[in-house]
């Protein structure tokens, strides 16, 4: 498997009550050549003299004290004193199941990723603690428009994005320094965000694995979790951000895409501020030529924002409404006032058509060789590149 050094990055602030317990998980890991990277941002609360006792009993530690610089340049700091193979970041809030490292260092030599990215648990103050839907998956890049799939499968589409975040994953060395470049530096909100899109906008291989060994621990107080004014400003902040560098990036969103993603970045904003709910009221995916499909007797595949916003538009025009909807993942799911069925419930029923509601060309066509394998005739099956 080799033995490469792995370093681990973790930026802290006012972090005296978390960081024994984040720095242990690391410590304890069962891959062991490992350098473990404390960036102390200015901490005033105690916590960089817990780091500069752990340095002292344990020869991988390396502790750097700043001045109150920000996250983005103290994860700098950190990548500047990295001489690993190998690169990760975790939170001094958070910690790690013990044998994430080994599992992650595996998959990223054995691949050939640019970057692993792995799933988290969600722990609260109270205890509770919950899981994301974690799945596998492998990509390559070979031509723009694996690039252009890429960035709306894992950054634009809300149904398989990957966590923003930096932590739980691990990258090469050399592919985090390039991406890490076009994060500006005074970017204090949604960093993470932005960095995600430049990871995306460069890489040439990543590797999605299902393992959930990040444990991303939840608190009031984080930035995170801002008052709305100011949380709805850093919001709008941030699009701008992620405008610029789209375009330094050469435009890995492409100006359709991008206008999607600013209207449904915009809604989500206003929602999450509590300035109104409009997920009602405004339709992102459209479908083509819908008029051919009037007095048809039809039928939904997909369960997720495509399907949901197909349903309003047969609602607007008083089309009759599908006689099923129907999701691989979703069965049993009352949604939007429809009992979501698994593909099979189809077989024995009568309809004109069924309409893959899913923006991935790919995932269209996993999906129509599934229907096609249950007995749907080929013909009653149709997909089209929704309107964005």
């Amino acid at each position: 498997m080799g033995n490469e050094l792995v370093s681990i990055i973790v930026p802290l602030y006012q972090a005296a009550d978390t960081i024994q317990r984040c720095l242990d998980s690391i410590i304890e890991q069962s891959y062991k050549n490992i350098q473990i990277i404390i960036v102390d941002d200015g901490s005033t609360d105690g916590s960089g003299d817990i780091c500069d006792a752990y340095r002292k009993r344990d020869s991988r530690i390396v502790v750097i004290h700043t001045q109150n610089q920000g996250s983005v340049l103290a994860r700098k700091e950190g990548l500047d004193r990295a001489e690993g193979e190998y690169i990760g970041f975790v939170d001094a809030d958070d910690y790690i199941k013990s044998d994430m490292i080994m599992k992650m260092h595996r998959v990223i030599k054995d691949s050939g990723a640019d970057f692993v990215h792995g799933w988290f648990l969600s722990e609260y103050s109270n205890g509770r603690v919950c899981e994301v839907s974690p799945y596998n998956k492998e990509y390559v890049i070979c031509t723009e428009s694996d690039r252009e799939e890429l960035i709306w499968e894992f950054f634009l589409n809300d149904e398989t994005k990957l966590t923003p975040s930096m932590w739980s994953k691990i990258y090469k060395a050399e592919f985090v320094r390039r991406a890490y470049n076009f994060l500006p530096s005074e970017q204090c909100f949604g960093e993470d965000y932005i960095f995600l899109l430049c990871c995306l906008a460069t890489c040439k291989r990543i590797k999605i694995i299902d393992d959930c060994d990040y444990i991303y621990t939840i608190r009031k107080k984080s930035l995170s979790h801002l008052e709305k004014g100011i949380f709805f400003q850093k919001r709008i902040e941030l699009l701008n951000t992620a405008i610029r560098v789209n375009a330094e990036l050469n435009f890995p969103v492409k100006k359709n895409l991008i206008e999607y993603w600013l209207r449904s970045e915009t809604i989500s904003t206003l929602q999450q501020s509590a300035i109104g709910d409009l997920r009602d009221f405004v339709i992102r995916f459209y479908i083509r030529d819908i008029e051919k499909y009037r007095n048809k007797k039809l039928v939904l595949y997909g369960a997720g924002n495509v399907g949901m916003d197909y349903i309003r538009q047969f609602e607007e025009r008083g089309f009759n409404e599908p006689g099923a909807v129907l999701d691989k993942e979703k069965e049993s799911l009352l949604w939007d006032e429809f009992y979501v069925h698994k593909p099979e419930y189809i077989v024995d029923k009568e309809y004109d058509v069924i309409i893959i509601a899913v923006y991935s060309k790919k995932v269209a066509m996993s999906i129509e060789e599934n229907l096609v394998s249950i007995g749907v005739p080929k013909y009653k099956i149709v997909w089209e590149m929704p309107n964005v």
